[in-house]
């Protein structure tokens, strides 16, 4: 038996040629772990190292960390447990694939997004919106727009969603029957809907339309601006239950709920053609794969017609019931169908008496109609949902389901309302990768974990990242999303994409941990609920793009934000209201003195707001009263005694100048101690003490640093510091992306920061 994993698309044997002896004992190890012969993730770890012993494998190779990744590629369905069927089914899946390249290997779904309101709408008064059904969502991805109708009571509205954003651009006038199928003719640039009234609307999507549409009634109905004009109407014998634009031919396809098939003029909009009593009752899906036809009926047939001959070349007969919906894999040709059953049938065209086979999952099978049958072009996936909210990615190659995901599992916040609920409505975004599952009072959006280098966080740089203690893991923030990270396995838990328009360029969270707060390129800052990612305060506070936002507590508790934009004053903003103004931050923005500031920091131990400035200017505020406590000015402080002789500083240049010589860069607290750090443009650091500091605005460290061999000439700018006060360790991370750890005990302890009333003039240097 020959078992390989795969860690950033390179093989790596771990056990190699297995006895049976071994593979018993192997065996034996898993049964020993209870809970249905299965071990959790420690477990798995220990039980690999004593089976890889005398196999010639270094303990390099069989690190801990690799074994956590080995885990979590064989635990598809998430329970944090591996049995000893998913272990020897991984080894035999492994065998049979071969190396995983590219999208052939399968990663994982992430949640993203969670919302108490139905896709395309915004939510009203306390949080809520009207219990609108979804009935259906269709995904465009010639065109890259998503469609959603929409029933209310005896209401019906189509709306067209930006598939990115999901938000509504424009929509049809209310309808007085239910939109049944809908379809997109990209020739003319004409939607099609078929209502439940027996009639077909021919709705113009053409942005350059320069005639004035005619008024659309019904009622006190009208069109209103982003509204569809209406090109044509067409009534009917019957409803129309699908719709299919073909290419290849011209021709629109629609099928009734009596079992006939229409086809349509795309130049005249009306029906040419009738094939009648394809299936002997309502036809609910079609689909044209090459020259033929294929539909789906409730009499539980799928019959293929040829559109050459006009003829049915093949009935399949497999379901027990009817057939709600249809796929195609193009990559492995299979045609797949759904329906009132709870299992999904795999077909290979054009073989007789061909039985299908069954995609199953006997632990988490699904327990409600098949709503959506997806298949992902140019992989093996094929994604199925249902209408209880539960929704399965399957392996087709091996017919297993390789994930499983129900809402209120996933999204914690949506417990109690995603299981009342029942689901009406699933797409796949192709252009995002993602999964949209609706219902009457809820959205849940899971998007394929993929990066162009698999080895990365991110497509985008990593704007921000730090540990949350609400979440017991780390959050890395990017430029158009925030993802979170558990801290044991390394694995992306959770995912808000496209939370803001723009881009994002500061980030900080409040100090409960509750809530988080995003500064954006166009000067927005925006306020969301950390464990939804619901936007609960907008602020255009700024003109320009922010580079750094404070939170920090008031006097009397009041809870406020510091804003800071390049180019801009900075200003204070209330963090608890909703429709808070932005306020200028007045004593800040008197001792900066026409300069503009560049970072800020917030020290909840000592109560003060520090912020840099574009000069070298540091401004110190208390965050009760706002008051100024002190400014320090470039050249105001003495320079340490020691300062020539430290072995950090390479040259000893600009010496005359005591204060900050450049631009500061950035600012970083040094814990809860009264004194903070900084760098500035022309890669000089320093330290200041602040109160209560017996000496406050004290310049207690200043070194230069060229810590390149490689580029001895080069300084070091620094773009991140962060300070581990238990090691007295600064690490600073500069923009040639090297990360550089500074030991500051020495300067601690010599300045006495422990003991503030009790300060001494013997300062140390950093090593």
């Amino acid at each position: 038996l020959q078992f390989l994993y795969f860690i950033d698309s390179k093989s790596m044997e771990v056990v190699k040629n297995l006895s049976e002896d071994e593979l018993n004992s192997l065996r034996h190890e898993f049964e020993k772990g209870g809970d249905n012969a299965s071990l959790c993730i420690e477990q798995f770890a220990e039980v690999l190292k004593g089976a890889a012993v005398g196999k010639n494998i270094s303990a390099q190779d069989v690190t801990t960390e690799r074994l956590r990744d080995l885990f979590n590629e064989i635990d598809f369905n998430g329970d944090t447990r591996v049995s000893w069927e998913e272990f020897t089914m991984f080894i035999i899946d492994t065998a049979m694939q071969g190396k995983y390249e590219g999208d052939e290997k399968i990663r994982k779904y992430i949640p993203t997004k969670a919302s108490r309101v139905p896709v395309g709408e915004t939510s009203k008064g306390g949080g809520y919106a009207v219990a609108a059904e979804v009935r259906t969502l269709r995904y465009f991805p010639e065109w890259n727009h998503l469609c959603k109708v929409s029933t209310f009571g005896n209401k019906h509205r189509l709306k067209v969603i930006d598939p990115v954003t999901l938000t509504g651009i424009k929509s049809t006038p209310k309808l007085p029957h239910a939109v049944m199928a809908l379809e997109k003719i990209p020739e003319s640039d004409i939607l099609v809907t078929s209502s439940a009234g027996m009639e077909m609307y021919f709705w113009d999507l053409s942005s350059h339309n320069d005639v004035e549409p005619d008024r659309f009634k019904y009622g006190d109905d009208t069109v209103e601006e982003g509204t569809l004009p209406l090109r044509k109407v067409v009534d009917l014998q019957e409803t129309q239950l699908a719709l299919r634009w073909c290419s290849k031919y011209s021709k629109l396809f629609s099928c009734s709920r009596n079992g006939h098939l229409n086809y349509w003029s795309a130049d005249r909009l009306e029906i040419v053609k009738t094939q009648y009593n394809v299936h002997d009752d309502a036809i609910l899906d079609l689909l044209i794969v090459d020259q033929e036809v294929i539909t789906a009926s409730l009499d539980s047939t799928i019959k293929m017609m040829n559109l050459e001959r006009n003829v049915c070349t093949g009935t399949l007969k497999g379901h027990t019931q009817g057939v709600c919906t249809l796929a195609f894999s193009q990559q492995h040709q299979f045609l797949l169908s759904a329906g009132f059953e709870y299992e999904p049938l795999v077909w290979i065209l054009h073989i007789k008496d061909f039985h299908p086979w069954r995609l199953t999952d006997k632990q988490q099978p699904h327990h409600g109609t098949i709503l959506g049958l997806f298949t992902v072009p140019d992989t093996p996936q094929v994604i199925t949902a249902d209408s209880q909210g539960m929704v399965k990615v399957w392996d087709i190659r091996t017919f297993q389901a390789v994930q499983t995901m129900v809402p209120w599992q996933q999204f914690s916040t949506s417990n109690n309302h995603a299981r009342s609920n029942l689901f009406s409505a699933v797409t796949y975004i192709g252009k995002t990768s993602s999964i949209v599952l609706s219902g009457p009072r809820s959205t849940f959006v899971y998007r394929y974990q993929q990066t162009a280098n698999h080895c990365c966080a991110d497509d985008a740089p990593v704007v921000t990242a730090l540990y949350s203690t609400v979440t017991r893991g780390i959050i890395s923030v990017h430029k158009r999303c925030i993802k979170f990270w558990d801290e044991q396995t390394g694995l992306i838990e959770t995912v808000f994409n496209d939370l803001v328009p723009d881009e994002i360029t500061a980030f900080c969270m409040c100090t409960r941990g509750r809530k988080f707060f995003l500064g954006t390129l166009m000067g927005n800052v925006q306020g969301y609920v950390l464990s939804s990612g619901c936007c609960i305060q907008e602020i255009g506070s700024h003109k320009a793009a922010i580079t750094s936002l404070c939170y920090g507590t008031g006097f009397r508790g009041q809870r406020f934000l510091v804003s800071i934009s390049q180019g801009s004053q900075p200003v204070m903003i209330n963090s608890d209201t909703q429709d808070s103004p932005a306020v200028p931050a007045t004593a800040i923005n008197i001792a900066l003195q026409g300069c503009s500031a560049t970072y800020g920091v917030m020290s909840h131990s000592n109560n003060m707001i520090i912020i840099g400035s574009t000069t070298g200017r540091i401004i110190c505020s208390d965050s009760h009263t706002f008051a100024l406590t002190h400014v320090i000015e470039a050249g105001s402080a003495p320079i340490p005694s020691w300062l020539p002789v430290t072995t950090n500083t390479r040259s000893r240049q600009n010496t005359d100048r005591n204060g900050c010589e450049g631009e500061i860069t950035v600012v970083q607290m040094l814990g809860n101690l009264p004194a903070f750090a900084c760098g500035d443009s022309k890669g000089n650091f320093y330290v200041w003490s602040i109160r209560p500091y017996l000496f406050p605005q004290r310049l207690l460290a200043k070194w230069k640093s060229t810590t390149f061999e490689t580029d001895p000439s080069g300084v070091q700018i620094a773009t991140a510091l962060a300070y581990h006060q238990a090691r007295g360790t600064l690490y600073v991370g500069d923009e040639k992306g090297y990360i550089t750890a500074y030991n500051l005990t020495d300067t601690v302890e010599g300045a006495r920061l422990l003991q503030p009333k009790y300060a001494s003039d013997k300062h140390r240097p950093p090593k």
